[in-house]
C-alpha cells in the first residue's frame, strides 16, 4: 500500500500542484491515505475506527465539502487499483455516512453517486500504458466496489446492477470483446448481491426499488447469458488445448 500511496500522491502533484490551496489539499490527502492504509491489517484498526478518524480529519478542514470531493476521488481509485479490500472501503464509507453531520453525509453520498455515474462512461480502452487485462480488472473492481456500497447500504446504487446486466446481456456486447468486460462485471454483482437480486426479480422489489425494473424475465435472461458465456469460454479453451 505504501507504493500505491506514493504513486497516487506523485500523480496528484503532477496534475494539481499549481491549483489554489494545493498544499492544504496535499496534506489532507496524505492524512486520508495514512488512515486508509490501516485497512491492510484490520486486526488492529477496524473500518469503524478508521471512519471515526476520517470524520475528524474532514470536519477539521477549512472547507469540509471540498474535502469530501477529494476524499471520494481517493476512495474510488483505492477501490479500483490499490491492494485494499473494497468491502472494507465500503464499510468505512458506511460508517462515515453514519458519523458525519447529516448535511455532509448527504453530500458524500451525492458525490459518490456522481462519481459512479461518471465512471459508467467507461470502461477504459487498452492503451500503451494500460493493457486490456488491466482495463478489465479495473472495470470489474469498479462494479465490485459499487456492489459493496449497495450491499452495506452506504449509498443506494442498485440501479447500477441493472446497468451492468443490460450491458452484459441486452446488447451486442456478448458478440464481441466487450463481453470480457461486462459479463465478469455482472458476475461481481451476482457474487455480492445475487440473493438480493434474485429476490427483487422473483418476488417484489425492496423498499425504494419500485422504479428499478428487476423481474423474473430479466433474471432468466441473465441466467441464460451467464450459461452461454461460460459454455463459449469452455469451448474456446478446448479448441486451444
Amino acid at each position: 500500500m505504501d507504493e500505491w500511496n506514493a504513486r497516487y500522491l506523485e500523480q496528484w502533484k503532477a496534475d494539481f500542484r499549481d491549483e489554489p490551496d494545493s498544499e492544504k489539499s496535499f496534506a489532507f490527502l496524505k492524512a486520508v491515505l495514512r488512515e486508509l492504509k490501516a485497512l491492510e491489517t484490520t486486526a488492529n484498526s477496524s473500518p469503524q475506527s478508521i471512519a471515526s478518524s476520517l470524520t475528524t480529519i474532514i470536519i477539521d478542514q477549512q472547507d469540509p465539502e471540498e474535502s469530501l470531493l477529494e476524499f471520494q476521488a481517493v476512495l474510488f481509485e483505492a477501490a479500483i487499483s490499490s491492494p485494499l479490500d473494497s468491502r472494507n472501503l465500503a464499510d468505512v464509507t458506511r460508517s462515515l455516512v453514519q458519523g458525519l453531520p447529516s448535511s455532509l453525509a448527504e453530500k458524500l453520498q451525492y458525490n459518490i453517486a456522481s462519481n459512479a455515474r461518471e465512471r459508467w462512461n467507461g470502461p477504459d480502452s487498452p492503451s500503451p500504458k494500460k493493457d486490456m487485462n488491466r482495463c478489465i480488472q479495473e472495470w470489474v473492481a469498479l462494479n465490485t466496489f459499487v456492489a459493496h456500497l449497495t450491499q452495506v447500504r452506504a449509498v443506494p446504487l442498485e440501479d447500477y446492477a441493472l446497468r451492468a446486466f443490460n450491458r452484459a446481456f441486452h446488447s451486442d456486447s456478448t458478440l464481441d470483446k466487450e463481453a470480457d468486460y461486462h459479463i465478469p462485471a455482472a458476475g461481481a454483482w451476482i457474487r455480492i448481491l445475487g440473493k438480493e437480486i434474485y429476490v427483487w426479480s422473483t418476488f417484489a422489489p425492496a423498499d425504494g426499488l419500485q422504479d428499478v425494473p428487476f423481474n423474473q424475465d430479466k433474471w432468466n435472461q441473465w441466467k441464460r447469458g451467464f450459461e452461454a458465456y461460460s459454455n463459449c469460454n469452455h469451448e474456446t479453451r478446448a479448441q486451444h488445448k
